[in-house]
């Protein structure tokens, strides 16, 4: 029976993470795809009983939604591409956020001077606001890679907000809900060979609740709002962890590593970046304590080797009741390596996006030509 694999790349066209590098920053490319077919048959694990409440059948097809908990600069974007080189799971990407540069970022909830589907400072929910254009697209070329007939994905997620989304907790049935309605587009001979199971891989962020996590700043902001976004926080993860549809895991990584990462491609010509302050994460601890039972994903063990990258990626297969697609899983990694070679040769022509790191000095600059020490350990620094 022939097996559609396709090759996805993140829908994200805004998504920051991706490939480790030799330099330890993380990067990503989101522009191509491809697509082979075999005469292979898919293994599942039938060890995950529909008795046990993992799955629920909805149109003759059972779906779950995996939820990959994480940051900008963690590796998400490399993790939950090859999660979607299953057959049998679609790529959601990040389900909230800005779609551009000049489109309106939703979240979950939200700051005053943000949209989103609460408010962060009451916890009311925002009458009128119903789509999620990012959502949409993202599903929309999720679909397009997999060779799926997705329709009217937007008007579905309004009609799932304006009917199912009362209180922050909802978030699980949205997801329940957007889930069920892409997978009902799963075409009959991939449900054949899937046994009528269906997954969608969704990316979620501390930003996604007005999380501030400072993404490359070198002082930490912990606010009201930040409080009030670190309760709502644990209020989903929660939620989330407690629904039978939705299967969880965590991305984690040195925050220090996150954040240069992140300084080193978004950071601003003349910024500074202080390897000298402690940095920590308020909502990655929250979210360890939350998911201690879920798969933890470190990008420095469980992206570092092929064996290590299977091993990692079985984990969460696994609580889906999937078995890992390795040859799906080694085609994409072909994939990204030759994007992160297609990189390396364009950078290698321009500015180094990256450089220096703290191993080589106290305080780092980023100008033109790439990242560098402006200040050695031990060293008076002046500007």
């Amino acid at each position: 029976m022939p097996r559609i694999s396709c090759i996805p790349t993140s829908p994200d066209t805004d998504a920051p993470g991706a490939i480790v590098d030799a330099s330890g920053a993380l990067e990503g490319d989101a522009n191509s795809f491809d697509a082979n077919h075999s005469d292979r048959t898919l293994a599942f694990n039938h060890s995950a009983e529909l008795a046990e409440g993992t799955w629920e059948f909805v149109g003759g097809t059972a779906s779950k939604s995996i939820i990959v908990v994480s940051d900008h600069g963690t590796g998400s974007t490399t993790y939950t591409d090859l999660l979607a080189s299953h057959p049998c799971v679609m790529h959601g990407g990040e389900a909230f956020g800005s779609l551009g540069p000049h489109s309106t970022t939703l979240g979950w909830a939200a700051r005053a001077d943000s949209h989103g589907y609460f408010d962060l400072a009451t916890g009311r929910r925002n009458q009128g606001v119903e789509g999620n254009t990012k959502l949409a697209t993202n599903l929309a070329i999720g679909a397009k890679m997999k060779g799926w007939s997705l329709n009217d994905v937007d008007r579905h997620i309004k009609d799932t907000t304006r009917h199912h989304v009362h209180k922050v907790g909802d978030i699980t049935e949205y997801f329940r809900q957007v889930t069920h309605y892409v997978c009902e587009a799963m075409p009959k001979d991939v449900k054949e060979q899937c046994n009528n199971r269906c997954a969608v891989v969704y990316k979620v962020f501390p930003s996604y609740v007005g999380g501030n996590s400072n993404m490359a700043q070198n002082a930490r902001r912990y606010d009201t709002d930040n409080l009030r976004a670190l309760d709502v926080w644990s209020q989903i993860l929660d939620a989330m962890k407690s629904s039978p549809h939705i299967a969880m895991a965590l991305i984690v990584r040195d925050e220090q590593d996150r954040e240069l990462s992140n300084f080193q491609r978004f950071a601003d010509t003349g910024s500074l970046f202080d390897c000298s302050l402690k940095r920590s994460n308020n909502f990655f601890k929250v979210a360890r304590n939350k998911l201690s039972g879920d798969p933890i994903v470190e990008p420095v063990t469980c992206l570092s080797s092929k064996p290590s990258t299977m091993k990692c990626l079985g984990k969460v297969l696994r609580s889906t009741g999937l078995h890992l697609d390795e040859e799906a899983v080694e085609d994409q990694l072909e994939q990204e390596e030759a994007s992160r070679e297609a990189r390396a040769s364009r950078h290698s022509k321009g500015p180094s996006m990256h450089g220096a790191d703290c191993n080589h000095g106290e305080m780092l600059v980023k100008d033109d030509s790439g990242v560098h020490v402006v200040k050695k350990r031990n060293e008076n620094f002046t500007s």
